[in-house]
């Protein structure tokens, strides 16, 4: 009998404390969540013209990777974004800028595009985040032709 009670207390301490573990969601924050990205641009890109580039942050993220970075500077969904779901800038040669950015839990990836004036290939004007892999810091280095995420 007091066998049996040593391991029903090893039991229940036992799921005590993998309760905790099992609601684990990776690093997916639970509420608002700071991220900060960090943009370094060689000292030649896009042919010497300011790079547009979009962080964006929404829900419904496969819509947006539907249109791509070729054609969403243009698209009229880029500008239906409220303040906080995007985040536009300009990027010059050289240039180095840092921009802080609220994730909330339910966001799906962080997407940043560009669009670099004569390229069409998708990989080098797209980075796709999932929330699994999400860091408190991002670095991207913006090279002449294509956008790098730092490992």
């Amino acid at each position: 009998m007091n066998y049996k009670i040593q391991w029903l207390k090893i039991l229940v301490l036992t799921l005590i404390l993998l309760l905790p573990l099992a609601s684990c969601n990776g690093f997916r924050p639970q509420k608002i969540w700071p991220i900060s990205i960090t943009l370094i641009a060689d000292k030649h890109i896009n042919n010497n013209d300011l790079l547009p580039v979009d962080i964006i942050v929404v829900k419904a993220s496969d819509t947006i990777l539907e249109i791509g970075p070729e054609n969403w500077f243009g698209d009229p969904k880029r500008d239906t974004l409220l303040e906080g779901e995007i985040y536009k800038l300009a990027i010059g040669n050289s240039q180095k800028r840092c921009i802080k950015i609220k994730v909330n839990p339910d966001i799906e990836k962080l997407i940043i595009f560009s669009d670099y004036t004569d390229l069409t290939d998708r990989e080098g004007q797209q980075i796709v985040i999932d929330p699994e892999k999400w860091q408190l810091h991002y670095y991207i280095h913006l090279r002449d032709r294509k956008m790098e995420l730092a490992k």
